[in-house]
């Protein structure tokens, strides 16, 4: 179940949940603690800053108030917060207690999970992690072995033909389309300088995963509740676009993020039957919206492979062509038909009516503060007035007549 700690409590690392970065921490204080998601939109150029210092060539930042704010108002917190602690998986297949979220059938950005099949949404062992960045490792070399012969096999050993092997038994895990002979002939994924690096990063965001876990575990076979994540967004249909990254469904893999195909390859091949839960994390009804929105829930979730997930590029690519009737019924779930926007609405307008309150009791407790003051300085006034009206009654020659005489 999700759990509700008093507030002011702060994540911490468990077994089962044992990645909290200083970002992880600080954005589950804010949903946690505020129920009305104001903190969060007070706190959006400190998610932007962490955004860019993460991926350097952003060229969008969500900092801006007034989208921010239209962006998070509309966001379940409970939801929200299984989405920053990476437990998403976990809390939908194990239907926790205040988890909700909008239809998939609408537009707007989805999260999407792994799991493994019959563990209830739990991810990978320190173990599993372990033979998972092994297989990662070798199919790297391989790549780069096929690159250093010019983009060609060429096994004059041993060694080079299990590192070939090796990445042919990854290749060939779920293919749901065929492969042409030429496409056959070559690596499936990472096939360049730049694709040996995003290996590289998956390896040591995986490596996180792990030695965090291993730090808190008790044994090295207790599967995690935490899983990394994958953002996407949909101009259409969120539920159209999740298909795609499930295997199990038939997924084509289109427009997924390849590094998440590779792990759930590189899963298969190690006889770890990946589970996919995809989760519609926000809708939007503004088509200027959707890249901002992308770029919000890629920041809570800290979702960039130099962070704690698989997504690889900064979010907000697609552009949003959905027609007007659309728009309509995205507006009218948004602010209508599901309760969250309305909720966190009537939660932010009640802390500013305390807020106001708090306020005018310290004016008026000031402006008392300040009365008293004026009167202290009136007071003070006068007797200064009456000494110095006592210094000036005092004549020289009354002076001379009582003052000691001096030799």
């Amino acid at each position: 179940m999700v759990s509700t700690p008093a507030a002011g409590w702060a994540l911490q690392p468990t077994a089962e949940v044992p990645i909290v970065t200083p970002a992880m921490r600080t954005l589950f204080q804010l949903v946690h603690d505020d129920e009305s998601m104001l903190s969060l939109c007070l706190h959006r150029k400190q998610m932007a800053d962490d955004l860019e210092a993460a991926h350097a060539d952003l060229p969008f930042r969500v900092d801006d108030s007034e989208t921010t704010t239209k962006l998070v108002l509309p966001l379940p917190n409970t939801l929200t917060q299984s989405l920053i602690r990476h437990t998403l998986a976990y809390d939908i297949l194990t239907r926790a207690k205040g988890l909700h979220t909008y239809p998939s059938e609408h537009k707007g950005v989805y999260a999407a999970a792994i799991a493994v099949q019959g563990r209830g949404g739990k991810f990978l062992s320190v173990d599993e992690i372990q033979k998972l960045i092994s297989a990662i490792q070798d199919y790297r070399r391989g790549v780069k072995l096929w690159l250093n012969h010019g983009k060609k096999w060429k096994p004059t050993s041993t060694s080079d033909r299990k590192r070939r092997t090796a990445v042919k038994d990854i290749d060939s895990q779920l293919v749901r389309l065929p492969r042409s002979p030429s496409d056959i002939s070559k690596p499936r994924f990472g096939q360049s300088k730049r694709g040996l690096v995003r290996l590289e990063q998956l390896c040591s965001m995986l490596e996180g995963f792990g030695e965090a876990a291993a730090t808190h575990a008790f044994g090295t076979t207790l599967p995690l509740h935490q899983s990394p994540l994958m953002i996407g967004c949909s101009s259409v249909s969120m539920k159209a676009r999740c298909r795609a990254h499930k295997y199990e469904y038939g997924g084509s893999f289109c427009n997924t993020t390849w590094t998440w195909e590779f792990a759930l390859c590189v899963m298969a091949s190690l006889g770890l039957e990946p589970e996919v839960v995809t989760v519609p994390i926000l809708v939007t009804f503004e088509r200027v919206d959707l890249k901002a929105a992308e770029m919000l829930v890629t920041t809570l979730a800290q979702s960039l492979i130099t962070q704690t997930g698989f997504n690889i590029v900064e979010g907000g690519g697609q552009a949003d062509d959905s027609p007007s009737h659309a728009v309509e019924e995205a507006r009218e779930l948004v602010y209508a038909r599901m309760p969250w926007f309305r909720e966190n609405i009537q939660r932010a307008c009640q802390q500013m009516e305390h807020a106001t309150t708090a306020l005018r009791d310290w004016e008026l407790s000031g402006q008392a503060w300040t009365d008293r003051m004026t009167e202290r300085d009136k007071m003070m006034k006068t007797v200064q007035v009456g000494e110095a009206a006592k210094v000036d009654d005092w004549e020289p020659s009354d002076r001379g007549r009582d003052a000691p005489a001096r030799d």
